[in-house]
């Protein structure tokens, strides 16, 4: 800890910015990963409604000088050309599925299966 009154007072204003400043941050890359969920999902209404507010968020960082400007350039192309891309055709959207997804369908068709195997039987 400092001894000078100003030196102590440049590091509880430095840890206030820092709270701020990694709060923006947070802002910024939450939205860009709900853009990237919305995407991941197929769901391209979703994702074409939240590109400008993306943008609007990382135009934000940069104003409040969070990351520079070249790359926050950098982020609003990426995303927006992985819309295009999808857009126009030239990379195909494969939907993910989570262990959960894939567990409860595999027990929905074994389900299926016993209920086939029973109804031919009773037949």
């Amino acid at each position: 800890m400092p001894n000078i009154k100003s030196a102590k007072k440049r590091v509880l204003i430095n840890k206030k910015k820092n709270a701020i400043n990694r709060s923006d941050r947070s802002k910024m890359n939450n939205a860009i990963k709900a853009f990237n969920k919305a995407i991941d999902t197929a769901n391209m209404e979703e994702a074409e409604r939240l590109l400008p507010l993306t943008m609007s968020i990382i135009d934000k960082s940069v104003t409040a000088g969070i990351i520079h400007k070249n790359a926050a350039a950098n982020k609003k192309s990426a995303i927006s050309k992985r819309l295009s891309d999808i857009k126009s055709g030239k990379v195909t959207v494969v939907v993910k599925k989570d262990n959960k997804t894939i567990a409860t369908e595999k027990a929905l068709a074994a389900k299926q299966a016993r209920e086939a195997a029973r109804a031919e039987f009773r037949a």
